[in-house]
């Protein structure tokens, strides 16, 4: 009973699927929402029809190669929405269960993280791109844009236009305490 609700309350699309067909055999409310399908139009589908079609292939192979004692994830996979919108995610993949004695996994469905990978630009008049296109949308105020890696300085970042930059000798509880200071400051009092 405590399972079923916590299966339903997860505030990430989560399946439970037959480990070898892929058939959905059990999926919670985000998932329903996600994906844009009620419960049972989901449990009529497969993993499969919520994937791209030139996706498809590689998630049935990664699916296959999975053995007994083995779960993964997958980063930066594409779903597909009902509305033929695509979702760029991660997929969780659980070690084998039982499910209405059928083996299954559990497929979790996660956001995935956006990541911008680009070289530093040794013009200092070339713009950030990322900066640029928020600034354009009228949504660089409700962003907090951070940089890292090696060779990023605080002052690099800025100049680029981020809010912070944090390099070498940079702990990541350096970088929590500095976004959680910064939303603090956002948050009306």
């Amino acid at each position: 009973m405590i399972d079923a609700m916590l299966f339903d309350a997860s505030p990430v699309a989560t399946f439970v699927c037959d480990g070898t067909t892929l058939a959905i055999l059990a999926a919670n409310d985000r998932a329903s929402a996600d994906f844009a399908h009620s419960r049972s139009e989901l449990l009529a589908l497969t993993l499969l029809d919520l994937t791209p079609p030139e996706d498809r292939s590689s998630l049935a192979e990664a699916f296959a190669s999975l053995g007994d004692t083995q779960a993964l994830t997958l980063r930066e996979r594409r779903k597909q929405a009902r509305d033929g919108s695509v979702l760029h995610v991660d997929l969780s993949i659980s070690l084998p269960v039982m499910f209405n004695e059928r083996r299954a996994r559990v497929v979790i469905v996660h956001p995935a993280p956006r990541r911008f990978l680009r070289a530093v630009p040794t013009d200092p008049n070339v713009n950030n791109a990322a900066t640029t296109l928020l600034e354009a949308e009228g949504l660089r105020d409700d962003v907090l844009l951070i940089a890292g890696g090696p060779r990023v300085t605080n002052l690099l970042a800025t100049e680029l236009g981020y809010d912070a930059g944090f390099g070498r000798n940079t702990l990541p509880s350096d970088v929590a305490a500095f976004i959680a200071q910064r939303l603090a400051e956002r948050v009306p009092a």
